[in-house]
């Protein structure tokens, strides 16, 4: 969630997991694309996530969480 360049979902990939990466900036979307081809990137919005609930076994963030504002 809130991807940016995709560090995260790259680290997380070398190490075996199975990663769908989000970001609601375009831009950061088609950066974390170019760095990283083997991992979906998609836009979407962290507060209005497109996936069910329980679809994950863990979410990770990285300096997101200041840009949502209605995070509690």
């Amino acid at each position: 969630m809130c991807t940016g360049h995709g560090h995260l979902a790259g680290e997380a990939v070398s190490r075996g997991a199975l990663v769908d990466a989000i970001d609601f900036s375009e831009a950061m979307v088609r950066e974390a694309k170019l760095r990283f081809k083997d991992i979906n990137f998609m836009e979407a919005d962290a507060e209005v996530l497109p996936y069910d609930d329980l679809s994950f076994d863990a979410v990770a963030c990285c300096f997101g969480l200041l840009h949502l504002p209605n995070s509690a």
